[in-house]
């Protein structure tokens, strides 16, 4: 283990890991409420790559640091057990709906996934994402969220705003310029977030997707240990294509249970799943957050015919496993501690007694439930541009 790493967690309790891991923080780019279960949130950026103890020490005065999305390749130490169970394969329409509908989400140098949401007409209109991944301390940071003296709410990103369709992020196709986006009311608890494109309004957004959205009473019918819950993004743990890109990942989580209690800030409304490493390497991980989480149902509501539902975006994970990252220097830097990982899965055995877990590398938590009570943010380049006084929503 890194030396540093063993400096900062050599604390009195371990449930206390806020007073004293901000450099360790740094590198897993969490927010300090994640740190004492080692329940983190899928995070809107990729964990900083580290080079040596003394970038550990330069990280924590400032923080955190972003920088522009790379992979980060599976530990070694993240053996598959013999045992595990292969996912189900893919249904057609959910192959259909990645392909046309994966997105990911640019916020300078914050990252996060999500899918398209189009009209009737099939043109995209906007798309879904976690809300954390604009309203997270680390988000507020990088693009701090004010209110305007006109009572309108304003973003000021640390750099170009992008959403793009692809399968390798080197090459994603922008999908078009960004007007605002809806959040959920600061007394929900709900981690969903919407884009909406310009020329369309939130309360458009909200109705497209609500169409495709599981209700709470559907999300019931959802059957422990039998179903599968698909999903796509672009997380830091994974192979990429071999030039430091990361590439559209695919994954089959086995759905395990709803509503269980994370310390995981307001928003408690989750559906968990059991997820494995897929063939490319890749784990739900940083970078994810916001993937939508899809369900085939027997019959849609109009039709009768098999339809494509929605349970909502990524909101955390929680690796059952440590992981390593490689530094520049070639080294190794533990990003997620040999403890953590032991009571991630000792705390989900509590939770789930039924679920094969020995069989699993991490849980996945989908932030699931539609939206009822929302706040628009507009994004704009500069603070000078937004009407006075200002004042900052921190």
């Amino acid at each position: 283990m890194n030396q540093r790493v063993r400096e900062l967690l050599h604390l009195p309790d371990i449930h206390t890991l806020q007073a004293g891991a901000a450099a360790l923080l740094a590198v897993l780019a969490i927010n300090p409420e994640q740190v004492d279960t080692g329940q983190y949130r899928a995070i809107p950026t990729v964990a900083p790559k580290v080079s040596s103890p003394t970038d550990m020490r330069s990280l924590a005065a400032t923080g955190v640091t972003y920088e522009p999305a790379a992979v980060a390749p599976a530990p070694a130490e993240n053996e598959t057990p013999d045992d595990q169970e292969m996912p189900p394969s893919m249904p057609d329409a959910i192959e259909r709906f990645i392909e046309n509908n994966t997105v990911r989400l640019g916020l300078g140098q914050l990252s996060c996934s999500g899918s398209l949401i189009r009209n009737q007409e099939g043109e995209p209109i906007g798309a879904l994402t976690a809300a954390h991944c604009l309203t997270s301390a680390d988000a507020r940071m990088a693009n701090p969220l004010l209110r305007g003296g006109d009572g309108n709410r304003y973003m000021v990103p640390s750099g170009q705003i992008t959403l793009g369709r692809g399968e390798n992020t080197a090459g994603l196709e922008p999908v078009g310029d960004i007007e605002s986006f809806v959040l959920p009311a600061p007394t929900s608890n709900v981690d969903a977030a919407f884009v909406v494109r310009a020329g369309y309004t939130p309360r458009q957004i909200l109705k497209a997707y609500r169409r495709r959205a599981l209700t709470p009473s559907e999300a019931r019918e959802l059957i422990p240990n039998e179903d599968t819950i698909w999903l796509a993004g672009y997380p830091q743990i994974q192979k990429g294509d071999g030039a430091g890109n990361a590439i559209r990942q695919e994954f089959g989580t086995g759905y395990v249970g709803k509503d269980i209690s994370l310390d995981l800030g307001s928003w408690q409304n989750i559906l968990s799943a059991t997820v494995n490493k897929n063939a490319n390497g890749a784990l739900c991980s940083w970078g994810i957050s916001g993937g939508e989480g899809l369900v085939v149902r027997p019959g849609s509501r109009s039709s009768g015919r098999p339809a494509v539902y929605s349970v909502g975006p990524i909101s955390s994970f929680a690796p059952f496993y440590p992981i390593w990252q490689e530094g520049e220097d070639a080294s190794t830097v533990l990003i997620h501690p040999r403890t953590l990982a032991r009571q991630n899965r000792f705390d989900a055995r509590q939770t789930f007694p039924e679920a094969n877990l020995k069989a699993a590398d991490a849980l996945c938590n989908y932030g699931y439930m539609p939206m009822r009570k929302y706040v628009v943010v507009y994004p704009v380049t500069d603070k000078s541009l937004i009407p006075g006084p200002v004042k900052s929503l921190r």
